[in-house]
């Protein structure tokens, strides 16, 4: 008898490892056990997928002019080629904000502006002062628009200046710029519509939460203060960057991705999230410039990690992760805020409703247009036509691995035009980085 109930408590034992086990695959790391061991002995738990697409708006981390391909070496602030044949670059590749209108090549290093010519030679060079530091650029068609914290105690004060894209040490005087008040573009921490001010310039316009004055500095140059009035809106997170021509926001730091901020302006209409940090509460509301909002759609499981804008399409990329904030990361030591599954919203601003909806369980998107989108999985790239479940193509990238142990191998998705660069980064050693693949989109 004895027997008998010391089995039952070695089975019932079992039992409750079992079902704790079994609990906390699918609770706590979403998945089964077989899964997660198929997927760490594929070594995808060791692979790191980074976005350089609409992220940052125009800014790239390489730049194409003529038949070159450069990056910026943070290491001593030169402008480089990257290896034709091997695609080898020398140093490790920082986000540098890298833009190229056809004739020069322009590098936000933060601490400075920079030109360079076709041939990778150094034009001209606009630095901040000391304490002072570019937060956003934007490049329009004569103009480049920079934001810069002014080094003083108080931090919710910027300036805007304008420069000449022909000469970046050159400031521009626009005069005084037209001014609007409204609503629509942010929302506080008590989720409530505040005041903005839309400064419209030659190529943006500029939300921001605040007051904008001309004035001139002690270096007899126009500059353009900034300062926050509401500080609910988070820092001087409330301000955004909005490209004239395409009505999309420019977006250039993960820090820009945050609460409440503006997506895109469509024919007066603003387009705007609200997104808590300690929430899956998600949300995309239309808003006119009385604050007046709908709500367009909700998301309790996914958050934001990338939008783009084309034409009057707005499309969104949302994805969802075992412990949020970690969009970067799927490697070892990150397991359990690995990639747990995204979708692709696609709302047209004209017809105002969703055309069209993509659920990714295990891919995940490195790409999206307004007729196309391509998605990333177990070392291969796969390219669809909007409206179409079969890719047109999947494509391995070429000498693709997986890290080991430790080691999480980066992998960064960029796109020019209709190809799509594949950049291999040690995450280890920030050394030993090339350009895997490039493969064509098409149009």
């Amino acid at each position: 008898m004895k027997k008998k109930r010391k089995s039952l408590w070695i089975v019932l034992v079992c039992l409750l490892v079992i079902i704790y086990l079994a609990g906390y695959y699918l609770f706590w790391m979403r998945t089964n056990p077989i899964s997660y061991y198929l997927e760490k002995a594929k070594g995808n738990y060791n692979v790191s997928r980074v976005l350089h697409n609409a992220r940052t708006g125009d800014a790239r981390m390489l730049a194409m002019l003529g038949d070159k391909t450069y990056y910026y070496d943070y290491s001593d602030k030169k402008l480089r080629t990257v290896d034709p044949k091997s695609g080898k670059l020398q140093s490790a590749l920082e986000d540098a904000g890298t833009y190229t209108n056809g004739k020069y090549i322009y590098v936000n290093s933060w601490d400075a502006l920079r030109q360079y010519d076709a041939d990778g030679k150094l034009v001209a060079e606009r630095k901040m002062d000391a304490d002072g530091r570019i937060e956003k650029a934007f490049l329009g068609k004569k103009y480049i628009y920079i934001i810069c914290s002014t080094g003083e105690d108080d931090s919710y004060q910027k300036m805007l200046y304008v420069v000449d894209a022909e000469n970046v040490r050159k400031t521009v005087d626009l005069g005084e710029l037209k001014i609007q008040t409204g609503k629509g573009a942010f929302i506080d921490w008590d989720k409530h519509w505040i005041e903005h001010t839309k400064i419209t310039t030659p190529d943006m316009e500029l939300y921001h939460a605040g007051s904008c004055k001309r004035e001139k500095t002690k270096d007899r140059e126009v500059g353009y203060r900034l300062l926050l009035k509401d500080t609910s809106a988070g820092d001087f997170l409330a301000t955004v960057m909005v490209n004239k021509k395409t009505g999309e926001r420019v977006h250039q730091l993960d820090t820009d991705l945050q609460d409440g901020k503006l997506l895109a302006s469509y024919k007066d209409t603003l387009y705007a999230w609200d997104f808590r940090n300690e929430s899956k509460d998600f949300r995309i509301y239309k808003t006119n410039a009385d604050g007046k909002n709908e709500e367009l759609y909700q998301s309790e499981k996914y958050k934001p990690v990338d939008m783009k804008v084309s034409g009057n399409m707005l499309m969104l990329q949302l994805e969802d992760y075992r412990l949020g904030g970690m969009e970067h990361y799927t490697g070892a030591g990150y397991e359990a805020a690995r990639y747990s599954g995204g979708e692709l919203i696609y709302y047209d601003m004209e017809k105002q409703k969703i055309t069209a909806k993509y659920e990714l369980e295990k891919e995940q998107a490195v790409f999206m247009s307004a007729d196309a989108y391509a998605t990333f999985k177990d070392g291969k790239v796969s390219y669809y036509k909007t409206g179409q479940d079969t890719p047109l193509w999947t494509k391995k990238i070429k000498g693709y691995k997986t890290g080991k142990g430790d080691e999480i191998i980066r992998y960064d998705f960029q796109t020019y035009g209709d190809k799509l660069y594949v950049v291999y980064v040690d995450d280890e050693s920030g050394e030993n980085m090339r350009i895997m693949d490039i493969m064509e989109l098409e149009k």
